[in-house]
């Protein structure tokens, strides 16, 4: 599996300059005879040392440049916070209102507020809003960054009609800094990724129970349901970034002991074939079961967190495991402690952010060799993404 570059390596670069200087010549002294010298005789001179002079338009010595170090930008108790690795935070801007999600796309900070979408210029912290929400948004909604830069967004409101409210969901531009309502969906809905032509929404239906058994594809264009996906789990599912599978975490119930514990397992689906298929994993040192899981950049591996309990709740950790698509493989890629965490945040070139459900005392987790770094940020945060 390819490995993208480590971000959190960097060399400063050193100058050397050349100092250029030459040394005169001295004439030598005859050496002394045994016969005395005439009282006219004088002792030759010597040539005095010739001055070092610098070549001309010599160039000065260049100085050593800082390198560029990617921070992680965040939210936290009303303000936007960037900071790097092995660094403390800053704080960038400061926020009112209340925010439900946010993200982040090179110099543009998106912010799903209850009241509508604001868009906040980094470089001079100018804010703007570019949608309004009527009724106000609630707990359900998200922001979702595709593979495109486009930004997708699930606003839920309440609406006297329908019993469970409404999900508005739309995008946004970053290049055009418009944002479009694609459609109304009843109930609470969640953006999962693109199709892998760009042009249709994975939207998952969101009820009450966490088991579904149905994925929606819209037309990003019209808003118009294009297909209704025979796609089930528990949980959350999540799309690969070139869409083409999905993995969710899901349970089989005993048919001859319904008070049986059921068996934790991973459904993983072929979006590309009609109709969709399925392969089903059982997760290494069974009996066990896997959570938080999140994909690789690349799309060629899924990570996720494995320990004995079940898909809800971890009690024994077995650390972080890796699944190769290719191979069709599992393997540990570290030894951490993954009870009461998840993983939250969008995954940056080749690392991943450990959070912990209690307490500030995170870790990044290097995706290519398992290391981990230390990083403290706060369990309410929300991760807009990494600059």
């Amino acid at each position: 599996m390819n490995r993208l570059p480590r971000i959190v390596r960097w060399l400063p670069v050193l100058s050397l300059g050349f100092v250029i200087s030459a040394c005169g010549a001295q004439t030598a002294t005859p050496a002394p005879t045994s016969a005395p010298l005439p009282p006219a005789t004088a002792l030759p001179t010597v040539a005095p040392a010739p001055t070092s002079v610098p070549l001309p338009n010599s160039a000065p010595e260049p100085t050593a440049q800082p390198v560029p170090v990617p921070e992680l930008y965040y939210i936290d108790q009303g303000s936007v916070f960037a900071q790097a690795i092995d660094g403390m935070p800053r704080k960038v801007a400061s926020l009112s209102g209340t925010v439900l999600d946010a993200t982040l796309v090179g110099d543009t900070l998106l912010v799903l507020r209850d009241t509508g979408l604001e868009r906040i210029h980094l470089p001079d912290g100018a804010a703007s809003t570019v949608q309004t929400f009527t009724p106000v948004a609630g707990p359900g909604s998200s922001l979702l960054l595709m593979r495109d830069q486009t930004i997708f967004y699930a606003a839920h409101v309440d609406d006297a009609q329908a019993v469970f409210g409404k999900t508005l969901i739309g995008s946004y531009d970053v290049a055009r800094g418009t944002a479009t309502t694609l459609l109304t969906a009843d109930g609470s809905a969640r953006p999962l990724g693109l199709t892998p032509d760009g042009a249709g929404l994975y939207l998952l239906p969101v009820g009450g129970d966490p088991s579904f058994g149905q994925v929606q594809v819209i037309d990003v264009r019209t808003g118009a349901v294009r297909a209704e996906l025979a796609v089930e789990g528990e949980g959350m599912p999540v799309v690969s970034p070139d869409g083409r599978r999905l993995v969710v975490p899901a349970r089989r119930f005993s048919a001859s002991d319904p008070n049986a514990e059921p068996a934790s397992l991973l459904y993983l689906y072929d979006l590309t074939q009609q109709p969709v298929t399925r392969q089903e994993i059982v997760p290494p040192q069974a009996p066990s079961a896997a959570n938080s899981l999140f994909w690789s950049p690349d799309s060629r591996a899924f990570y996720f967190a494995l320990g004995a309990g079940n898909i809800y709740e971890l009690t024994t950790s077995y650390g972080l495991w890796v699944y190769d698509i290719a191979s069709s493989k599992a393997s540990k890629l570290a030894d951490v402690d993954v009870l009461n965490t998840f993983f939250g945040g969008q995954t940056h070139s080749d690392v991943a952010l450990l959070r912990r459900t209690m307490t500030q005392e995170s870790q990044l987790i290097d995706l290519a060799t398992g290391a981990a770094t230390p990083f403290a940020i706060a369990p309410s945060a929300l991760i807009a993404g990494w600059r």
